[in-house]
């Protein structure tokens, strides 16, 4: 089986690394001449990352040209009307959030979960560990209010914070191997704890502090939990003097990563799709 992954140019995650898990797998970036590469490679799985730039006219074109592809969609942002029609003509559509899930089934689009995941063979640098709070990630207003609000928050109380941003994803990865506490925050739209830093964070085995949600992959056994402002102090304060509590509970979630979210397993999950998710 041909596996055709179109990659998300701005999102160099996890996603990328499936060329060492599936078979026949062909990665290739969406150019002006995308509909001819797709016709040449001639693939019976077309996997879209960036699913919301996709039209039902864009993917009834793709299905002229290659009869029979299926076509997966990779969505995890906001919806809309538009965005649901378009996403309705895919064969499968792959979601985070349970919620996203039961809106796209009830309007007719065939959906399932895929959570994220940790690339386990990545192989990061030395590393000297810092004892200062790593902040990094999306702070725009429309989507990240409440992260810029926590944010603020921690730095009016404390001086040992590290802010990055603009950095490659191997050099993020690093700066996460390279501190002991990192902080979370799930944008607006989530209503489950479903994000990318989580399974970075706790890959590379350093301690998580993230926000509280019903449903999560993580539990108070592999990250620290916060429900407010007071609370994620509470959780910064008990981090930061409790060095070998943290070093025992970032070692859980490391554990977690490494038995159920590995790249691995999520294509072990990908072939399971293609054969019986597929309608």
């Amino acid at each position: 089986m041909k596996f055709l992954h179109i990659k998300y140019p701005k999102q160099s995650s996890w996603f990328n690394s499936l060329n060492k898990f599936m078979p026949e797998y062909i990665g290739i970036y969406p150019t002006p001449s995308l509909i001819g590469d797709i016709k040449w490679i001639n693939p019976d799985v077309i996997f879209i990352q960036n699913a919301i730039s996709y039209s039902a006219e864009t993917l009834q074109q793709i299905r002229d040209i290659v009869p029979g592809v299926k076509i997966i969609a990779h969505h995890n942002t906001i919806l809309n009307n538009r965005i649901i029609k378009n996403l309705k003509a895919f064969d499968l559509v792959l979601v985070g959030m349970e919620s996203t899930k039961k809106i796209l089934n009830k309007a007719g689009a065939n959906t399932d979960i895929m959570l994220h995941a940790y690339d386990h063979t990545i192989e990061l640098g030395e590393y000297q560990k810092s004892n200062n709070i790593l902040i990094n990630g999306g702070m725009t207003r429309r989507f990240h209010s409440t992260r810029r609000k926590m944010v603020k928050h921690i730095i009016s109380n404390y001086t040992g914070v590290d802010i990055k941003w603009n950095l490659t994803y191997m050099e993020m990865l690093q700066e996460i191997k390279n501190h002991n506490v990192i902080f979370n925050c799930h944008a607006n739209i989530a209503t489950e704890a479903t994000n990318m830093r989580m399974f970075e964070v706790c890959g590379v085995g350093s301690l998580l502090i993230t926000d509280h949600f019903s449903k999560s992959p993580f539990t108070f056994d592999d990250c620290l939990i916060y429900h407010s402002k007071a609370s994620l102090i509470n959780r910064i304060e008990y981090a930061l003097y409790n060095p070998s509590i943290v070093l025992e509970i970032a070692q859980h979630g490391h554990e977690t990563v490494l038995n159920h979210h590995t790249v691995e397993h999520r294509a072990k999950v990908f072939n399971q799709l293609l054969y019986e998710g597929i309608k």
